[in-house]
């Protein structure tokens, strides 16, 4: 849903979810920078309830799953072999007004698109000294609930597209267990 969605429109979003039954769960999703030590490039940053997150986004290593920190972020491995990232190291991420937030590096996890980094609503907490504000759906869906069911309900209602914003959300086939995570949807 994005930072710039009002809390009338989230809930009316909320609202089409919840009256369809469907299985979803709310996370911050955020693109932001980080530096590198020799340069500064992007990553987005996943934070959302453990219990529920790991169900619509993958998070695992090696076939096994992989626990969400709540004093840190886990970090793709491929972003470790990259950057030379490990455990106990710390990731400087720049916010969207380039201040500077350590976050530790507690494990690594298999990533296989983008730099996503993930934690708790606690660490993001810790990490950015704010409060953790969801505003991105992800949304488990069958014959029940397509996204084209959500699109159609949530215009219907105004909300976003009549304010121009964009939303976050990622979609996860109840049967197939497809996902397309980190997929903005023009609502």
């Amino acid at each position: 849903m994005g930072d710039c969605v009002t809390d009338k429109q989230r809930a009316a979003l909320i609202d089409v979810l919840e009256k369809s039954g469907a299985d979803y769960t709310e996370a911050v999703y955020k693109s932001l920078l980080f530096d590198t030590g020799t340069t500064v490039t992007g990553l987005n940053v996943i934070a959302g309830d453990p219990d529920k997150l790991s169900g619509y986004y993958g998070i695992s290593l090696d076939g096994k799953a992989v626990s969400l920190p709540s004093d840190g972020v886990l970090i793709p491995v491929r972003m470790s072999e990259n950057y030379g990232y490990q455990k106990g190291d710390t990731i400087s991420i720049l916010d969207s007004e380039i201040h500077t937030h350590e976050a530790a590096v507690t494990g690594t996890y298999t990533c296989y698109f983008g730099r996503n980094i993930v934690t708790t609503p606690e660490g993001y907490r810790k990490i950015f000294g704010t409060d953790y504000e969801p505003r991105s759906c992800y949304i488990r869906t069958d014959d029940r609930l397509s996204r084209a069911r959500v699109r159609s309900d949530h215009h219907h209602r105004s909300c976003c597209r009549s304010a121009g914003r964009i939303a976050h959300v990622a979609y996860v086939h109840q049967d197939t267990g497809a996902c397309r995570p980190a997929v903005r949807q023009d609502l």
